[in-house]
């Protein structure tokens, strides 16, 4: 529950006070691992640490939370806490660690087939490409991250049969 309160907070912004109630929930689940609540916990005390500009911190909450997602078998999870990853470590100039990780996440967003992963995972190369200075292929990853992030809207507004 601490950490669904982290989470909450984390959304309406109030970054500092996320990060207490994670730290809080974290402490009680260090405990129970591998435990999902526990990962969850991790990455949105990651985002709280990115919000408040504390990138190497965020970076080792979502280093963490991939962890603990793969020993608990969620592909989800560790995928998403990849995509994070890959923004905290290209805001810190560390290209090629961030395309490590945002292939991985891109290979296992194709896994699951989620689009949205894949659109991520995608913005994420195509951001690196151009840090890079490889325009044409910065062009090219953005275009295969919206198809996919359209892809994803279409998914979302078919009917359910």
């Amino acid at each position: 529950m601490m950490g669904l309160a982290g989470a909450f907070l984390f959304r309406l912004g109030d970054y500092q006070r996320a990060m207490d109630w994670c730290t809080k929930s974290m402490d009680i689940l260090e405990n129970l691992r591998p435990h999902i609540a526990y990962a969850h916990t991790l990455v949105y005390a990651g985002a709280a640490a990115f919000g408040l500009d504390n990138i190497e911190s965020a970076i080792n909450y979502w280093k963490k939370a991939i962890e603990e997602y793969r020993a608990a078998g969620s592909i989800w999870g560790e995928s998403t806490s990849r995509v994070n990853l890959s923004e905290a470590l290209i805001a810190m100039g560390m290209t090629d660690d961030a395309k490590t990780h945002a292939l991985e996440a891109l290979s296992l967003g194709n896994k699951m087939n989620n689009a949205e992963i894949m659109g991520s995972a995608f913005t994420n190369l195509a951001l690196i490409s151009v840090e890079e200075k490889d325009f044409s292929e910065g062009t090219r990853r953005a275009e295969q991250a919206l198809a996919n992030f359209q892809k994803r809207a279409t998914m979302r507004i078919l009917p359910i049969r």
